[in-house]
């Protein structure tokens, strides 16, 4: 994929970002015509969950062609299909998503998008390239770790008002940022609560 500016990354990101909700939608319905089960899957949610876990895609590329950073969506490309797999979802379901996603955008939009249903072509073929695990800066050793992995999960996967829910669950609760020593102070020398 590319990484350079087009002309039309712009005005293609802006449509997308107008359309998000009906693309979407229309990509959903394709799917579950082609493997109805398939929005079945508890970690999907049915036809809505399908539906706002591919606003998200869109939302993503929408971003990276803002940017003409393509690599930005393959790498929450990459994410998502971790997340997914973790959840009991073959990357081959991703793939077909994403193919999906890329005729609705192909066909819906002119051509000035085009680029957009290329990146989405390219992401569902790379599915295979990406190996291993993708390095995680959230340890689930540290204090709250778990939290901030499930917290981030859920944002990867569409669901802010659950990562926010389960957040505010915990302050609820008693989690209090303040529990962890401030690293030392470079004026007074001394460590502070956060």
């Amino acid at each position: 994929m590319s990484s350079d500016s087009q002309p039309g990354d712009q005005f293609a990101a802006s449509l997308i970002r107008a359309s998000a909700s009906g693309l979407a939608g229309l990509t959903a319905e394709a799917v579950c015509a082609q493997d109805p089960g398939f929005a079945d899957h508890p970690a999907i949610g049915g036809l809505a969950g399908l539906q706002s876990k591919l606003e998200t895609r869109l939302t993503y590329l929408a971003t990276a062609l803002t940017h003409s950073r393509s690599q930005m969506f393959s790498d929450s490309i990459a994410w998502t299909r971790l997340a997914w797999e973790a959840r009991g979802i073959p990357s081959e379901f991703l793939a077909k998503t994403l193919r999906l996603l890329g005729s609705t955008v192909g066909s819906k939009l002119p051509p000035e998008a085009k680029r957009a249903a290329e990146w989405l072509e390219h992401a569902a073929n790379d599915l295979g390239v990406v190996e291993g695990e993708i390095p995680s800066h959230i340890s689930l050793e540290r204090p709250n770790g778990r939290l901030a992995a499930e917290y981030f999960l859920n944002l990867l996967e569409g669901n802010r008002r659950v990562a926010i829910d389960q957040v505010l669950a915990a302050v609820d609760d008693g989690l209090s940022p303040t529990s962890q020593p401030r690293p030392t102070s470079c004026r007074t020398g001394s460590t502070t609560s956060v």
